[in-house]
């Protein structure tokens, strides 16, 4: 379960990422290419405007942290909608590597075991809802 600590850390460090997030989706989509290339296919719009729908959509998620029942609905949705563009549940670990790196690249001397920790927290949550909802599609 993700404590108030880190939901503050992480919106505290989003703040900081906020003057570079067309940046950081840009690069966040050129490593996940990198590191897996076979999913380059499922993306159909241009890289800067899926980065910018990327930065947009953690924003949101990001800002709403502290309301998290309320989101869950939300999630759910997101999930059903990847899941038609083809996302795959073995496919949300490459996605966290990848936010991990890019949250690293562009937060510098920032960047904490604890800013680490939430962010993976945050992440492991958004993503567990996200996987079970996908999971609940297909039974």
């Amino acid at each position: 379960m993700i404590t108030p600590q880190q939901i503050r850390l992480v919106q505290d460090s989003w703040k900081l990422i906020t003057p570079v997030s067309q940046k950081m989706g840009e690069e966040f989509y050129v490593h996940l290419f990198e590191i897996a290339p076979e999913l380059k296919s499922m993306f159909k719009t241009e890289p800067k405007d899926q980065a910018m729908k990327l930065m947009f959509m953690i924003s949101y998620l990001v800002h709403r942290l502290d309301q998290l029942p309320d989101l869950q609905e939300e999630i759910v949705k997101l999930a059903n909608r990847h899941k038609g563009y083809g996302a795959e549940i073995g496919h949300y670990p490459l996605i966290g590597q990848t936010l991990m790196w890019s949250l690293k690249q562009n937060l510098g001397d920032q960047w904490s075991k604890e800013t680490e920790t939430a962010w993976q927290t945050t992440y492991q949550l958004i993503s567990s809802l996200m996987i079970g909802a996908q999971k609940a599609q297909t039974t």
